[in-house]
């Protein structure tokens, strides 16, 4: 059964916590993992992190940076064409020595796959608690969740937790339909938002709505949202759209935006970083999420958060968590309900999302919120 994490004041000694993760912010992509960041930045207040990534490059060395108390170990090396997998097990087999003579508390482990692999290896050589959040969606699909390597890998990582943080009900529903059973803690994630509450005002001009989604169409269906464009350029001349994303589906994206004639109406703004994001939701007067599935969709509360109502798909994670009067709800993969919604929004927005939604998910997506619930499982584990 599933636990929710209650909200406890909880007093105790800062931990020594080593964590990995399989996604993170970088020069290439600063939104992959963007909620794997904003996590570990709100526990070293609490606790001593230890950040342990890997990253391609020339050669192979180590290298690391210090921000208060989270310490960011990059583990650096050689992909080398088809020898790339024995390229990144052995930096790691080189690094693991230096790391066990270190001491720590536990492991926490953000996405099981591939860095579970040495989520593993260290907590056989530490003797040590191992902690593990998914985010991955992935288990919906045979498609993603193939290969008996990682179906190995996962299972063990799993079976070898002492507690596995979901962010919803739905993500922890896909791990067990495949077989993986643990002891679950939801906790959602942690949501940053600026200082604006998004006051909504009737004008004259353009009505502005924005999406943020990596261009993985089979999971966000920006596709979707094109051809729904359409549909609502073919009634109305007074919407603009802009899109904030990029992937291996963008080429695609920007082919049928031209086949569909909507170059006039769409902006492709591409990647940003987590705080420009926040700059471009506070300029917009909606958002829309048209997802195929969400283990959570942190940029919905985003919106929420400063204000701004959304059009969300009934894609999993983000349904148990939607305040009242949030926006509008539609089925997933329906091109025809989303412009229905899209006309409907454009003219009603400024009666949704008021200052009480804004309020409420900016209380409960909290920084503070985070942490004492992170906290208990923590100290949970610890005590054992």
């Amino acid at each position: 059964m599933i636990r929710f994490v209650p909200i406890l004041s909880l007093m105790g000694s800062k931990l020594n916590i080593l964590a990995l993760s399989s996604w993170y912010p970088n020069e290439f992509d600063p939104q992959q993992g963007i909620f794997v960041q904003h996590q570990l930045e709100a526990i070293q207040k609490n606790h001593n992190v230890t950040l342990l990534l890997t990253k391609s490059d020339r050669e192979v060395r180590i290298s690391s940076t210090q921000h208060e108390n989270l310490t960011i170990t990059v583990v650096h090396y050689k992909p080398l064409y088809l020898l790339k997998p024995i390229m990144w097990l052995l930096a790691w087999r080189m690094v693991i020595p230096l790391v066990a003579k270190e001491k720590y508390d536990l492991i926490h482990l953000q996405i099981v796959f591939p860095m579970g692999i040495v989520a593993l290896w260290l907590k056989r050589r530490l003797k040590i608690p191992l902690i593990v959040t998914e985010h991955w969606s992935g288990y919906r699909s045979p498609k993603e969740y193939t290969g008996t390597f990682r179906k190995w890998i996962t299972n063990r990582v799993i079976n070898k937790a002492s507690a596995v943080i979901v962010q919803s009900s739905f993500l922890r529903e896909l791990m067990e339909n495949v077989g993986l059973k643990s002891k679950f803690f939801r906790i959602p994630n942690l949501v940053k938002f600026s200082n604006s509450t998004g006051k909504l005002e009737s004008k004259q001009e353009g009505v502005k709505i924005l999406n943020v989604a990596d261009h993985v169409d089979s999971d966000k269906n920006i596709s979707g949202l094109l051809r729904a464009c359409k549909l609502c350029q073919d009634k109305t001349s007074k919407l603009e759209f802009a899109q904030i994303g990029a992937g291996h589906d963008t080429d695609s994206l920007l082919k049928l935006s031209a086949e569909l004639g909507i170059g006039n109406q769409f902006n492709w703004i591409g990647r940003l970083k987590n705080e420009d994001v926040l700059k471009e939701i506070d300029k917009c007067d909606f958002g829309i999420i048209n997802s195929n599935v969400e283990t959570f969709s942190v940029v919905a509360f985003e919106f929420l958060a400063a204000g701004k109502p959304i059009i969300i798909t009934r894609c999993g994670g983000p349904e148990g968590y939607l305040p009242d009067n949030f926006g509008l709800l539609i089925d997933s993969g329906n091109d025809n309900q989303l412009a229905e919604a899209i006309l409907n929004m454009a003219e009603n927005y400024p009666s949704y999302a008021d200052k009480t939604v804004s309020e409420q998910v900016r209380n409960e997506f909290s920084e503070k919120q985070f942490l004492e619930r992170i906290n208990r499982v923590y100290h949970e584990v610890i005590d054992d």
